[in-house]
């Protein structure tokens, strides 16, 4: 169906938490499917390949999409710049301080990851999770249960 599912259970802050991971592949044949997800979602991460300037424009599309489906005061976002490792001159079409400065327009969290090396992934999701577990504990702490 052009969706990837991952459920883990991880250690934050001596807590057991389960993550449930849809990554629907960003292509605009697949935007209608997430929508439903956005709603019991309590997190997402906005991702864009730094090697692709389209997909940094995107971003602002599928913001716009996320908005419109969630209630913005019970989710957390994370922006990733995915693709770090290619950081030459040649393949790099999205420069750090442009997804920062996105980032900052949105009032999220930012990271550069690669998922071929690994380099910032784990932090980035122990980010989001453990942001989406404090805002939990605050407004419906009975979810932690």
């Amino acid at each position: 169906m052009g969706i990837d599912f991952i459920s883990k259970n991880i250690e934050i802050d001596n807590d057991q938490v389960h993550l449930q991971v849809w990554d629907s592949t960003g292509q605009e044949r697949f935007r209608a499917i997430p929508r439903q997800y956005y709603r019991g979602a309590h997190g997402i991460m906005v991702v864009y390949d730094i090697t692709s300037r389209r997909s940094f424009t995107d971003v602002k599309v599928w913001m716009k999409d996320i908005m419109a489906h969630c209630d913005m005061q019970y989710v957390d976002l994370v922006l990733l710049g995915n693709k770090c490792d290619c950081d030459s001159d040649t393949e790099r079409q999205v420069y750090y301080s442009e997804g920062q400065a996105l980032a900052m327009e949105f009032d999220l969290a930012f990271f550069e990851t690669s998922a071929k090396t690994a380099h910032d992934v784990n932090a980035a999701f122990l980010f989001l999770a453990r942001a989406c577990k404090h805002r939990i504990q605050i407004q419906s702490p009975a979810l932690l249960q």
